[in-house]
């Protein structure tokens, strides 16, 4: 009798231990699956997750331009972000 809670405490123990990978591994999985839903480019612009933060770049005239996002993507902020580099070189061409 004594032989057999002592098997039932392993076996009970061994569950926890898997059930505890198990969780770990669906977590792990979720995080990815919200990474493959942004988008890779926006207007031309490539997009950039580098743990944890997002980044939006392009080669201008030889040059990488990038920008930083945040942790969360968002396209109105890159399109927010893009449009302000285009009127600041508007501006200092018109300027010069």
């Amino acid at each position: 009798m004594n032989k057999i809670f002592t098997e039932e405490s392993n076996v009970k123990a061994e569950l926890d231990k898997v059930k505890i990978k198990l969780s770990r591994l669906v977590k792990s999985q979720d995080s990815n699956r919200v990474e493959d839903r942004v988008i890779k480019r926006i207007n031309g612009w490539g997009v950039q997750f580098k743990y944890p933060y997002y980044r939006i770049f392009k080669k201008i005239n030889g040059k990488v331009k990038w920008f930083y996002i945040g942790k969360k993507f968002s396209n109105e902020l890159s399109l927010c972000k893009i449009e302000k580099f285009f009127k600041d070189t508007e501006n200092n061409i018109s300027n010069n």
